[in-house]
């Protein structure tokens, strides 16, 4: 009977941690995530300030934990992106995952401002909290790199061949075991090269700077996508 109680209040205990996100995902939309407050939450949940306490004792352990959120909620939906396409077809798996990455971006501009955006004055991320989860986020992309650079498909431009060394050593480390030593910090260089190419083209329109340029800021970004390909050496789809 013990053990029921205690999960019972563990799963109201969960529920409870989801909905005080949810109501602060909500607030960061109307107002920006510098402007996150915990007393206006535990208002907005009918809760006193010190009960919404014992859930997040201060605002920066609830951003962590929203941190921690969008970036598995990013790495998941690339993960699901790169799963929709046969392993094999490389240039299209990147496609697919770029096209996420900018569709869950533009869904939920909230939480990508809050992992890619302005700083929040006052806040300092605990990177051994945060680094993992911004790991599993990129983790979808390093695979696809190790994937098709083991399967001959990737060759970047000989302009990547020779980093700075401190620039080596940091690619060198992106992906752990056997794989980081399988893929050359080149083909690891220019795919994040690609991808913040693409990063800032999103955090452009999110801000609404790319329309009134472009025009379709879809168009400009399917063609960018397709540019990156080349970049990587891949061969884009027909």
């Amino acid at each position: 009977m013990n053990g029921a109680v205690q999960t019972r209040r563990g799963r109201l205990q969960e529920q409870t941690r989801d909905e005080i996100k949810a109501v602060a995902r909500r607030q960061m939309a109307r107002e920006g995530a510098s402007a996150l407050s915990l007393r206006a939450i535990a208002g907005e949940m009918g809760l006193t300030a010190p009960a919404l306490y014992r859930y997040y004792p201060s605002r920066d352990e609830l951003i962590t934990a929203l941190i921690v959120d969008a970036f598995h909620a990013l790495g998941d939906v690339l993960e699901g992106a790169r799963g929709t396409v046969v392993a094999e077809a490389h240039a299209n798996q990147f496609v697919a995952m770029m096209h996420a990455y900018r569709a869950w971006a533009l869904a939920h501009p909230a939480e990508f401002t809050l992992i890619y955006g302005t700083p929040i004055p006052g806040y300092h991320a605990p990177e051994v909290v945060t680094d993992p989860a911004v790991r599993r986020s990129l983790a979808p992309l390093l695979a696809l790199l190790a994937a098709a650079w083991q399967a001959g498909k990737i060759t970047p431009d000989p302009a990547y061949a020779a980093p700075p060394p401190p620039l080596g050593e940091r690619f060198g480390a992106m992906l752990p075991g056997a794989a980081g030593g399988r893929v050359p910090t080149a083909a690891l260089h220019v795919g994040f090269v690609a991808w913040a190419h693409l990063q800032g083209i999103i955090m452009l329109e999110l801000f609404g700077h790319i329309a009134p340029v472009v025009g379709d800021p879809e168009l400009f970004y399917a063609f960018e996508v397709r540019v990156q390909l080349l970049r990587l050496g891949l061969a884009p789809p027909g």
